[in-house]
């Protein structure tokens, strides 16, 4: 008697067989536009021109406009909302618009932090040398580089010490007065004629910085013959791309204790400032200010300050002196 009953189970692993011997079929991905725009944003390349404005309410926007073909995306990052990953590694959310559209599209990008230009110009003013002495251990902490701008008589002793640790010193009028309210020569005597004597002994004086952030314009043009660089100073956001620091006057931030409900209103703005800076990845300077080192309305206190060094040195930016942008 013959049996077939195994001729089925052959022919099933014959087929399987050659089944498995056949080549793969590759999966096509067809993306849309929009999914390719997406893709470019979270590569966050140079390519992308990023740009920053202050609304109304003083909220701080970084957009950026991309071009695909023939349709237009408006992106808007979030860097208040950003999540740190590990160190010099965050998530950045944000959203894309299609322009003429309603479509809108909704996505984050990792940010990894390199070292690069962008930078801070922190700088003190008035006469409050025994409370900045006490904060130079802090600022090699962090290796920030500060400028003083002296009131007054400048003391041989701390212009030493200063210089010597790296920081820079610059010149704030002899006795602090509202250059607009005075003669000229009240006003080369309060600016220029204390220079000589800075001179003779030896002391480098490159920069000078507006009592009260007050000027007139004909007063750069008389200052610029003696100084380097002129400071102003406000409560505006101002970032300065290095080379145009060279244009010799910027206007510095201030960030005094008064500007701040408490704490946690300084930290939230000082971070978002910080990130700024260094997300537009453009070799930006932001020039900020205050005064004494304490609990005091026209300061910062010590806690504030060390939040700022760090927060600059978690995202490597660079710490300058007023005198890193003379003319010599």
């Amino acid at each position: 008697m013959k049996h077939y009953f195994f001729l089925p189970l052959l022919l099933i692993l014959l087929f399987n067989g050659c089944a498995s011997s056949r080549p793969a079929v590759k999966e096509i991905i067809v993306l849309t536009k929009a999914e390719k725009v997406l893709q470019k944003i979270k590569q966050n390349g140079n390519e992308i021109e990023k740009y920053f404005f202050i609304e109304r309410n003083g909220q701080i926007i970084i957009k950026a406009d991309v071009q695909y073909e023939d349709e237009k995306y408006n992106v808007v990052y979030y860097l208040e909302k950003i999540i740190k990953l590990e160190n010099y590694l965050y998530e950045v959310p944000f959203t894309v618009y299609k322009d003429g559209t309603e479509a809108v599209f909704n996505d984050a990008l990792i940010w990894s932090i390199k070292d690069s230009g962008s930078g801070l110009l922190l700088s003190f003013d008035d006469d409050y040398y025994n409370k900045w002495q006490e904060k130079f251990a802090l600022f090699e902490k962090y290796n920030a580089k500060v400028t003083f701008f002296i009131q007054g008589i400048i003391p041989d002793s701390f212009y030493l010490n200063a210089t010597n640790r790296g920081h820079d010193i610059g010149y704030h009028s002899l006795n602090h007065l509202d250059l607009r309210s005075v003669s000229r020569n009240i006003f080369l005597r309060e600016t220029i004629a204390p220079l000589e004597s800075y001179k003779k002994n030896g002391k480098t004086i490159t920069s000078f910085a507006y009592p009260f952030g007050f000027y007139r314009l004909w007063m750069h043009n008389t200052l610029l013959q003696s100084f380097e660089i002129l400071r102003g100073y406000g409560t505006t956001l101002h970032l300065y791309k290095k080379d145009e620091i060279n244009k010799r006057f910027i206007s510095s931030r201030a960030i005094d204790n008064l500007l701040f409900k408490n704490d946690d209103d300084f930290y939230k703005y000082i971070s978002l400032i910080l990130r700024v800076n260094k997300f537009l990845d453009k070799e930006m300077i932001l020039p900020l200010t205050t005064h004494d080192i304490s609990n005091a309305p026209w300061g910062i206190s010590h806690k504030r300050l060390e939040y700022l060094l760090k927060t600059a040195a978690d995202l490597k930016l660079t710490f300058y002196n007023y005198k890193d942008f003379s003319q010599h």
